[in-house]
């Protein structure tokens, strides 16, 4: 996925073509294909792709679950991905109960028990062996009905075993190559799985779009008895909600805690975040006086069930903030200018620590400049992190948008931050929305 002005997309172009090549000659099972985000963004929107250039790759249809490449842009390596994540393979046979237990306390394995490998469920099993090769398990096969007893696994079992075999996740949903891919994947986390770089793809990325966040301070007084809490109240809702622990000390962190509009005093505290079709809503409890497994089981148990809105989260009003040449909008007045002022409305969305943010930020303010004498359009500026607003979804920092009064129609600047090039946006845009509401107003009268 690509954007043409970016120039690590530019950079990436000939060695995909390089690659493409390559997996021609060597008769690598993939076809290479590319999406231009500034044309097909609402397709992008659907993939979730959030950063450019980005590669997936989507293994037998299932485009829930892409495998994303993390490796360095370079022919050979994105070449010998390809072809490792395309290679066929096959279970470890095991025939005794030594060897089961060698292999469950080396790795996480996910295990068949089939006396019968051609079952439709065996099958199903060694079909997802290559499919979910890349999520870091080993996969063993035993076909001997009293290994089987020795391990308390009954015949026809998929099992996943963690923590040197003192874990153990048996598979009872539907028997799909989809479903068992994504059981699998999940499975391998921790009750409660701490976010990192690492974990946080997964955690997006995944098939489960419901997350309890814990924000703690692992060092804290008390800390070990609310994570136990947390993870007997994970093993609740195993399957439908992730949770997640974040450390509320930790610098990588504190701008995942900005977003979430905690400070030190809130910790620690309990979120819930729901993101499904590219809206992400975020809950807080009423009141949670203690982290408890009665509490937060409570707590998460409204959410699901829609007994509690999300927040909203606004800044506080600023004083003459419609005064000015570029309005500052924040969640409480973003719809009075955007939907009820009459005009169109020019909405950059910013973030903190941001060197685009604020090149736009003086963008906004020249533009305000170049349409004072145009009545027909207004300018505003939005700290999207600080500000939510739950009907506007905003993929990236920063972003514009052009919300017209016609048919309450938006628009979404893709191109250089450039005066002139947002000038042309502004133009074209009201100048297509005004002759296309002038044909449908012709089609009413006749």
């Amino acid at each position: 996925m690509v954007r043409p002005w970016c120039q690590h997309c530019k950079e990436l172009a000939p060695v995909y073509e390089g690659v493409a090549e390559i997996v021609k000659e060597r008769n690598i099972p993939v076809r290479l294909g590319q999406i231009d985000a500034t044309v097909e963004a609402d397709l992008a929107k659907q993939l979730n792709v959030a950063a450019y250039p980005t590669i997936h790759l989507y293994i037998n249809g299932d485009t829930d679950n892409p495998e994303e490449y993390e490796g360095s842009r370079e022919t050979p390596e994105l070449v010998a991905w390809l072809k490792h994540m395309t290679s066929p393979s096959t279970p470890v046979d095991i025939n005794d109960i030594k060897a089961a237990n060698d292999i469950i306390n080396d790795n996480n394995v996910v295990m068949g028990f089939f006396t019968d490998v051609n079952s439709y469920k065996a099958m199903v099993f060694m079909e997802v062996v290559s499919y979910v090769k890349a999520y870091d398990v080993t996969f063993g096969l035993i076909t001997d009905i009293a290994v089987m007893k020795d391990m308390g696994v009954d015949d026809n079992e998929i099992v996943v075993f963690k923590n040197k075999g003192n874990s153990r996740d048996q598979y009872k949903g539907e028997v799909t190559l989809k479903a068992l891919a994504s059981f699998i994947r999940h499975s391998k986390l921790p009750l409660v799985v701490d976010f990192t770089d690492d974990t946080a793809s997964i955690l997006f990325d995944g098939h489960i779009k419901r997350h309890a966040f814990l924000f703690a301070d692992h060092l804290s007084e008390g800390f070990a008895d609310i994570l136990k809490e947390f993870e007997e109240t994970a093993e609740l809702f195993k399957g439908r909600v992730l949770f997640v622990f974040i450390e509320a000390t930790l610098k990588d962190n504190f701008r995942v805690l900005e977003y979430f509009q905690l400070y030190d005093s809130d910790i620690p505290t309990v979120r819930v975040v729901q993101s499904l079709e590219g809206d992400m809503k975020i809950y807080k409890p009423k009141v949670l006086e203690k982290i408890s497994r009665e509490n937060v089981e409570e707590f998460v148990n409204q959410c699901l069930e829609g007994k509690i809105m999300s927040q909203h989260e606004s800044e506080p009003i600023p004083e003459g903030w419609f005064d000015k040449p570029v309005k500052v909008l924040v969640g409480r007045t973003f719809h009075e200018v955007v939907r009820n002022s009459g005009v169109n409305a020019l909405v950059g969305f910013l973030g903190p620590s941001c060197r685009l943010c604020e090149k736009l930020d003086k963008l906004l303010e020249e533009l305000a400049e170049k349409y004072k004498d145009n009545n027909d359009i207004v300018f505003g500026k939005i700290d999207a992190t600080a500000n939510q607003l739950y009907d506007i979804v905003v993929d990236e920092f920063p972003s514009v948008k052009l919300f017209m009064q016609i048919d309450n129609r938006v628009a979404d600047y893709s191109g250089v931050w450039e005066l002139e090039k947002l000038a042309k946006f502004i133009d074209n845009t009201m100048k297509e929305f005004a002759e296309e509401s002038g044909e449908d107003k012709k089609k009413d009268e006749l």
